[in-house]
């Protein structure tokens, strides 16, 4: 976890931000891993949270398949260019927090 909003001991939200350039196998381990976040740990022990992914970098586009994974581990994905980061920004206003 990289954030917790509005904290850890009750969050809401919770970001994993993953920004890669180029390619290594450990991709496909953190695929792995994060799915098995998402579906064993953040559903059980955080029943309503969002689990957010923002995922960018050369390396992601390269390994598709591995992107495909990540993709599915989150309520919602986001890459950091400016279109994405608003409607980041429109998200988090929706949940009114």
């Amino acid at each position: 976890m990289d954030f917790a909003i509005p904290n850890i001991t009750k969050p809401k939200i919770i970001i994993e931000s993953s920004f890669l350039t180029t390619t290594s196998s450990g991709m496909g381990d953190k695929a792995k891993t994060e799915s098995n976040v998402a579906a064993v740990q953040i559903r059980k022990y955080y029943r309503g949270c969002k689990f957010i992914g923002f995922l960018d970098g050369a390396g992601w586009y390269v390994r598709r398949s591995d992107l495909k994974k990540m993709v599915k581990s989150y309520s919602d994905v986001f890459t950091f260019s400016q279109s994405e980061l608003k409607r980041f920004e429109n998200f988090l206003k929706s949940l009114k927090l």
